[in-house]
C-alpha cells in the first residue's frame, strides 16, 4: 500500500501463477490491517494486477466495527472496496455506532 499503512496476508499454501500474476491461497487464510482489521476464511484467490481478491468461503472478521459472517468476499481496487457475498450477519460496536467508525 503507498500510502503508510500496512498490509498483511498470511495462508497455510498457496500458489503463485507468475505469468498470470495470480496468487490462490487456501487453509487458514488470514488479513490483517494497521487500523485493526482482521479477516479470516479457508480460500481466496487474488489477482495481483487487478488489485482483486475474491472468495466464496465462509468468512469471519471483526475491528472496530465490530464483528462479521458472511458466505464470501470480493475486494476491488486493491482494497477500497470491499464485498461480502451471501447471506452476512454484521454485529456493530455501539461505539462504532455513536461515533461513525
Amino acid at each position: 500500500v503507498r500510502d503508510g499503512t500496512w498490509l498483511v496476508l498470511t495462508a497455510d499454501t498457496g500458489v503463485y501463477n507468475q505469468s498470470g500474476k495470480t496468487l490462490s491461497l487456501e487453509g487458514k487464510v488470514n488479513l490483517f490491517h494497521d487500523s485493526g482489521y482482521e479477516f479470516n476464511t479457508t480460500a481466496a484467490d487474488i489477482d495481483l494486477n487487478g488489485g482483486i481478491a475474491k472468495g466464496t468461503a465462509p468468512v469471519s472478521g471483526q475491528g472496530p466495527f465490530g464483528h462479521l459472517e458472511a458466505e464470501g468476499f470480493k475486494i476491488e481496487n486493491k482494497g477500497s472496496s470491499i464485498y461480502f457475498i451471501g447471506r452476512s450477519k454484521l454485529i456493530l460496536h455501539e461505539y462504532a455506532v455513536k461515533n461513525g467508525k
